[in-house]
C-alpha cells in the first residue's frame, strides 16, 4: 500500500512540501540569529567619532552617509587588525533624486578580543595625495563571547 502511494506521486509531492517547509524554517532561523549577533553603528553627517562594543565572531556594521554622485566615498584609511572587512555596499536613498545622500555600509567580523580604532576618510578615489574632506573614527572594543 505504501509503495502504491509513492508510485502514484502523492508521496513524492508530500516529501517535496516537507523539504520546502524545512528549508524555509532553517533560513528563517538563521536570519534571526545573524540579526541578533550584529552591532550596528550609524554615523551622522557631522559626527567625527564614536565607540562600539562587539563580541568575538559577531558582525559590526558601520553606516556612513555619502554622496557618491559627487565622486566622494568613505574609505578605510588603515587596514584593521582585530576586525576583518567582510564587505561594503551602498544603500540607495529613500527618495530617488539626483545627488541624494546615501548610506555606505561597511561590514566587519570581530576577531580576537582587544581594542582598536577604525579610521575612515571621505574623499575621491583618484585624489590619493589629497587629505580627506572628512574623517570618522570608531573605537571598537571586542570582548570574548560567553
Amino acid at each position: 500500500m505504501l509503495a502504491q502511494w509513492f508510485v502514484g506521486g502523492k508521496g513524492l509531492m508530500a516529501v517535496s512540501w516537507l523539504v520546502l517547509l524545512l528549508l524555509m524554517f532553517v533560513s528563517t532561523s538563521q536570519q534571526s540569529v545573524s540579526a541578533k549577533d550584529t552591532q550596528v553603528v550609524t554615523a551622522t553627517q557631522d559626527q567625527k567619532s564614536a565607540e562600539a562594543s562587539v563580541t568575538t565572531n559577531h558582525e559590526l556594521q558601520v553606516r556612513l552617509p555619502s554622496q557618491p554622485g559627487t565622486g566622494f566615498s568613505w574609505q578605510l584609511l588603515r587596514t584593521p587588525s582585530l576586525v576583518k572587512l567582510k564587505g561594503q555596499s551602498t544603500e540607495p536613498p529613500d527618495k530617488s533624486r539626483p545627488g541624494a545622500w546615501q548610506m555606505q555600509v561597511f561590514r566587519f567580523q570581530a576577531g580576537t578580543p582587544g581594542s582598536e580604532t577604525l579610521q575612515f576618510g571621505y574623499r575621491r578615489l583618484w585624489e590619493k595625495d589629497t587629505p580627506p574632506a572628512k574623517t570618522f573614527s570608531l573605537v571598537v572594543t571586542i570582548t570574548k563571547s560567553n
